[in-house]
């Protein structure tokens, strides 16, 4: 199915759309099926992320070390992925974004992870 650029203008002109809903709208116009937020999330953790910076508990265990060090208090990677998920959050109560979505499931899997790492090592 395609779209008539036409009746879109029509459409952006009847209704205001942010950008953000315009994009979805134009992809489901288009009949494409949008990656679900889920999936995505689980798409970046595992493979973009994951190339770009390393295991996700390793590098939570990383950062929760310069975290230490600056604060010169012990902060866990636990402690430090609730923080992401709360900056997320407070981003998402201010303007809603999908990527804020993506992130929060992405950082919830990774909390998990955290969590199955303490478990190993106790």
């Amino acid at each position: 199915m395609t779209i008539n650029p036409h009746k879109l203008t029509r459409l952006k002109k009847k209704t205001i759309m942010s950008e953000e809903q315009e994009k979805y709208h134009i992809t489901m116009c288009e009949g494409l099926k949008a990656e679900s937020v889920l999936t995505e999330a689980e798409r970046i953790v595992t493979g973009e992320r994951n190339a770009d910076y390393s295991d996700p508990v390793d590098s939570f265990n990383h950062i929760a070390s310069i975290v230490s060090s600056i604060l010169n208090v012990e902060v866990t990677p636990y402690q430090c992925c609730i923080t992401m998920i709360a900056v997320k959050l407070a981003r998402e109560n201010y303007k809603h974004k999908r990527d804020n979505l993506v992130d929060l499931a992405g950082y919830t899997r990774i909390l998990h992870a955290i969590r199955l790492d303490e478990l190993k090592t106790k």
